[in-house]
């Protein structure tokens, strides 16, 4: 049964402040919304890695690096803000190891890479609801 993302609902929106979890300044939103519009604005079949190099090269989480904003990326994708065909939004559901392994076997690429699903399987787009969501919280 796929759990529908808790942090919709009201009663679960202030789930940072539940969780003892810091609470994001205007500066990071803005940082968010910036990264949000160059992903939106990069065209629809560009590889995880040419996305990390355009997040780089618009500075605009600057003291990074590449793994850093992979695990950035990794994490959009995680909560379903990048799409993947590859495996549903792991903030939904629990996704089992051999489920995971299965999806990533299917995905281009090498075995060892850096680059892991679900960001690995996201060729495009923004799920805007999640993204809102992301932003409201």
């Amino acid at each position: 049964m796929a759990m529908v993302m808790p942090a919709i609902s009201e009663s679960s929106r202030p789930l940072y402040r539940a969780e003892g979890l810091p609470r994001p300044e205007e500066d990071d939103r803005e940082r968010m919304r910036a990264l949000l519009g160059l992903i939106r604005s990069a065209p629809t079949g560009m590889r995880p890695s040419e996305l990390e190099k355009e997040v780089a090269r618009a500075k605009i989480v600057p003291g990074t690096d590449k793994y850093q904003r992979y695990g950035i990326l990794i994490g959009l994708a995680e909560i379903g803000v990048l799409p993947s065909p590859a495996l549903p939004p792991m903030w939904d559901r629990f996704i089992p190891t051999a489920e995971r392994h299965s999806a990533s076997r299917r995905l281009r690429g090498a075995p060892r890479s850096d680059i892991t699903a679900p960001l690995a399987g996201r060729r495009g787009g923004i799920d805007e609801q999640r993204a809102s969501w992301l932003l409201d919280t």
